[in-house]
């Protein structure tokens, strides 16, 4: 797609678009790494409309070495104030392997603890068995 239909559709949108009604937001689920959109038509509209203008930069802020990262609105009077992530800027890439290899996820601190507990279950079991063992020796002998 060309960058003059991709700003004709842009431009369509923002059109058609009513921001008075707009409602978008991000929120993590409770109790898990989840995230969800929670947004009326109008606030995805108006969201799409902001990743279409990134996609619409992105071959121009990839020649110039300068500039790496696309601003995204994050001010606005349709994002919901309590949304708990706000998207600020677009990065773009050249190719998906990049993508994968630069971010990198955060273990969970309970993930952290697997290899200790299961060490201290194995230890558990250990300490158990001699003790075991040795009172079996002891009332038999």
């Amino acid at each position: 797609m060309t960058k003059e239909e991709l700003q004709k559709i842009i431009e369509t949108l923002d059109q058609r678009t009513s921001k008075e009604n707009a409602s978008f937001g991000i929120f993590h689920v409770h109790g898990s790494m989840e995230s969800l959109i929670q947004a009326n038509k109008e606030g995805l509209q108006l969201f799409a409309i902001e990743l279409l203008k990134a996609a619409n930069e992105t071959d121009d802020i990839l020649k110039d070495p300068e500039k790496n990262i696309i601003p995204i609105s994050s001010e606005e009077d349709w994002i919901n104030d309590e949304s708990q992530t706000i998207i600020q800027y677009v990065r773009p890439i050249e190719n998906i392997q990049v993508a994968k290899d630069d971010i990198k996820r955060k273990e969970a601190f309970f993930e952290k603890l697997i290899p200790f507990g299961c060490l201290a279950g194995l230890l558990i079991i250990a300490v158990s068995l001699i003790v075991g063992f040795w009172t079996l020796v002891k009332w038999i002998f």
